[in-house]
């Protein structure tokens, strides 16, 4: 079965009581009225391998003024819409929804992570950012809801035929943030997954990238494959961190100038039509 919990009337009653009290007092309001709520979600976002930090709050607030109605529309929208992109994902793996034990919260973050899958309570579980997902056009939004089912029924799956990557998914997730190999054959699992579920889009769309990134992973391509082999030849951590490193910013690290290398990596090492 798969459950679904929409979080958002909780961050918007918040947002509702904190939107004219000063940063000191919302702060205290998000404690008080959203985050301890929901402590089996705001344990897993802001812990290791951090999500979201929880230091960037303040700046979250800020941006929350200008964007809560976008995030509220986003949220109602999701209610129609996940039930879709479930039914199109459980199509694409042949799977009765009865066959498969997945979670998905859909909740308010602090624009870090647009979505993620983590175990809760020996459960996969996909999280939503709806604050990320609100700045999407709508077929990305169906495409980032593709990926992350994706990565899902691929950990779910797994664990039931008892594979060695969906073991350590379950029993020490951490480790799986780690290792190139690994980060690779999932992001690259969920992107070709996503192809297939929500078809016909532009390419960067499948990656969330803007035309000028496009251009670069593919003028970069031979660089970055020749990068990602010396990682996964040497298990080299500093490699990992410079390409996979969430949310940190690598400018100018080997070249590499935006965030999330390990989606451009994923697209150029699995590219199926660019020689």
């Amino acid at each position: 079965m798969i459950r679904i919990r929409n979080l958002s009337q909780d961050f918007l009653d918040f947002w509702e009581e904190a939107r004219d009290e000063s940063q000191e007092d919302q702060l205290k309001l998000w404690q008080e009225l959203y985050d301890s709520k929901h402590p089996e979600v705001f344990q897993v976002y802001f812990g290791p391998p951090y999500f979201g930090r929880r230091e960037c709050l303040p700046d979250a607030l800020q941006r929350y003024a200008k964007d809560v109605e976008r995030i509220g529309k986003t949220a109602e929208g999701i209610e129609e819409l996940l039930p879709k992109i479930i039914a199109g994902v459980l199509s694409f793996f042949a799977l009765g929804e009865d066959e498969i034990e997945i979670d998905v919260i859909a909740f308010v973050g602090i624009y870090h992570a647009s979505g993620f899958v983590f175990p809760v309570g020996g459960r996969t579980t996909v999280f939503l950012a709806l604050e990320n997902l609100a700045e999407y056009e709508s077929d990305r939004v169906k495409i980032g809801i593709a990926h992350e089912l994706s990565h899902a029924l691929q950990f779910a799956l797994g664990q039931r035929a008892a594979s060695q990557l969906s073991a350590a998914f379950m029993d020490d997730p951490l480790s799986l943030f780690t290792r190139i190999d690994a980060r690779l054959f999932a992001e690259g699992f969920a992107i070709s997954a996503s192809r297939q579920i929500i078809p016909a889009q532009d390419q960067p769309d499948y990656l969330f990238y803007t035309a000028e990134q496009w251009t670069w992973c593919q003028a970069n391509r031979n660089r970055l494959v020749e990068m990602t082999l010396r990682g996964l030849a040497g298990d080299d951590q500093e490699v990992y961190t410079k390409l996979f490193q969430m949310f940190e910013s690598r400018e100018g690290a080997e070249g590499l100038p935006y965030q999330q290398a390990d989606w451009i990596l994923c697209r150029v090492s699995g590219d199926r039509e660019t020689p």
